[in-house]
């Protein structure tokens, strides 16, 4: 999915080359080049546990001539745990389970990776 992302702000795939630039059209799509350079590792902590994912890089470049990272939609920067699992925090949470608790209640779903503290910072969930 971030892959498919990056594909469509680059406007091509990942081995293609960058299409013609149209000296009539330079606000459209081939006005947005830029360069692809690794990937980096993140951990998720969702429903299935911990997960290691490669988040791919680049570099786009703008009409003023400056270069910005790219960044994905789909995964938040300082994410560490799906949207699904904070729900299932914060429901645990509300359905009565003190704090410390939580972490034994929610270890057979996690792996115990999460504190006992987590509700008490989680209780403005977005």
């Amino acid at each position: 999915m971030i892959e498919s992302e990056l594909e469509a702000a680059l406007v091509r795939p990942r081995y293609g080359r960058r299409p013609k630039a149209d000296p009539e059209n330079a606000d459209g799509p081939s006005a947005i080049s830029g360069y692809r350079h690794g990937h980096r590792s993140r951990s998720l902590i969702g429903t299935f546990g911990r997960v290691e994912i490669a988040v791919p890089r680049a570099r786009l470049d703008s009409a003023e001539g400056k270069t910005t990272e790219w960044k994905s939609s789909a995964l938040r920067a300082y994410q560490r745990r799906t949207k699904h699992a904070d729900s299932l925090i914060a429901g645990a949470y509300l359905a009565g389970t003190n704090t410390r608790r939580v972490r034994r209640a929610l270890s057979a779903v996690f792996g115990g990776a999460i504190s006992k503290s987590l509700p008490s910072r989680k209780r403005g969930i977005r």
